[in-house]
């Protein structure tokens, strides 16, 4: 048995445009990738990939009208070393996005990865947890904070958590904010819980908790 480990993250990148070519993280063929994606204003969950092979973990919009937010995550298996991402919407947005990629996972079909989101408005980061996971597998967990404000805080206060993002595109626009928990949850750990994201001020956000097993 192996514990899934992170391999890279891209440098995040930033648009005003109906569409968004995510910068690629380092991996190879093989490679567990995930393409993580904030979008501000009026999005209506309206998305598509321009290229095959990726799918959807989350594809949502908070249906706030013009002080909106959305958000999307995707995930696939690495063909080699250049696996393109572009996310496309419907009208010209504000948006940043990142792709990283995780390695020795057990990831085959989509149920492998465990997940949960939060929408909500306020200042600190509302993860639900992810519970019953398969105590004979070693579990990384990824926290990711998006919001439709720029002053994003990353606290890493929970024991095991190492932040890995902390970016904006703009003082009123999208932010992110991540951590990551790299093989803290071993066998006979059948919860993953974050709760140590925070903002600097009242905000639209989505906060998603992902869990990808390691290798069988």
């Amino acid at each position: 048995m192996a514990d899934a480990v992170f391999v890279d993250r891209s440098t995040p990148k930033t648009v005003s445009s109906t569409q968004i070519g995510v910068t690629q993280a380092t991996h190879q063929a093989g490679d567990l990738l995930i393409g993580l994606l904030s979008v501000d204003g009026n999005y209506d969950g309206t998305m598509t990939i321009s290229q095959s092979g990726w799918t959807f973990i989350y594809n949502r919009g908070d249906g706030a009208g013009t002080v909106g937010h959305g958000m999307a995550v995707a995930w696939k298996i690495a063909t080699g070393t250049s696996d393109p991402l572009t996310f496309v919407w419907g009208s010209s947005e504000t948006a940043i996005a990142r792709m990283v990629s995780i390695r020795d996972h057990g990831v085959t079909v989509d149920s492998d990865i465990k997940r949960s989101v939060v929408l909500g408005s306020g200042t600190s980061a509302n993860f639900t947890s992810l519970t019953g996971l398969a105590t004979a597998t070693n579990w990384l967990g990824i926290a990711w904070a998006t919001g439709n404000r720029a002053d994003r805080n990353v606290s890493a206060g929970s024991t095991g958590w190492s932040n890995f993002l902390a970016t904006t595109t703009g003082s009123t626009t999208s932010g992110q904010a991540s951590a990551y928990q790299d093989r803290a949850y071993s066998s006979g750990t059948s919860t993953i819980s974050a709760s140590s994201l925070t903002r600097a001020s009242t905000d639209v956000f989505f906060d998603v908790l992902l869990a990808v097993p390691g290798e069988a």
